[in-house]
């Protein structure tokens, strides 16, 4: 959270998240807003944690292979274009989209999104991406019980198509995850923060 960090308590987790597995790191929208943020990619470039920014890397386990795309959060390109607004139809949006494509252009075999934005799932799945991890929405906020249906997410107003869980679209299924911290509200209800774990299993 921008407006109430806790930069210590985040890179000890990242610090000790490091040697579990392979680690990769994509920015979000507060970041941008945060001046600490080169320090905050460099000391996890330090402990071994992968930072794609617009970049893309493969993960080979025997004769399979995965690609990961990491894409910069779009608020990176509104505020070096002067301009604040972060939706799909503004030109930091046209630029996140045209950049996410020109990554996934050639690519057969399966593919990963690592974004922080769920709600361009729609541009994601018509590049051809088989999955994304998405974050950004912290569930809603406030959720409905027992369902994945969050009450309000900025980019996205009231009852978001895109607040948690799993999402499918024409083939790319999106992962959405509620995360560990707050938004500029400081409380959730029936929304407990989270930490996604998925299996990938071969067909």
């Amino acid at each position: 959270d921008s407006r109430h960090t806790d930069i210590p308590a985040a890179m000890r987790l990242a610090e000790r998240t490091a040697p579990i597995a392979p680690a990769y790191y994509v920015s979000g929208n507060h970041e941008a807003r945060l001046e600490q943020y080169p320090f905050i990619r460099e000391k996890l470039m330090s402990y071994g944690i992968r930072v794609l920014e617009d970049s893309k890397t493969v993960i080979t386990r025997r004769e399979d292979a995965i690609t990961l795309i990491g894409l910069r959060d779009p608020r990176f390109y509104g505020l070096e274009g002067g301009e604040r607004s972060e939706g799909r139809h503004t030109k930091s949006g046209h630029l996140y989209i045209s950049r996410m494509e020109a990554l996934m252009r050639g690519e057969e075999g399966f593919t990963v999104i690592a974004a922080h934005r769920p709600e361009f799932l729609p541009e994601y799945s018509m590049a051809g991406a088989d999955l994304a991890f998405t974050g950004h929405s912290h569930g809603g906020q406030f959720s409905i019980p027992f369902t994945d249906i969050g009450v309000f997410v900025p980019n996205q107003g009231l009852f978001p198509k895109y607040a948690a869980g799993m999402k499918e679209e024409r083939g790319t299924v999106e992962i959405i995850s509620r995360g560990l911290g707050n938004s500029a509200f400081p409380f959730r209800l029936f929304n407990r923060p989270e930490i996604v774990v998925v299996t990938l299993k071969k067909g």
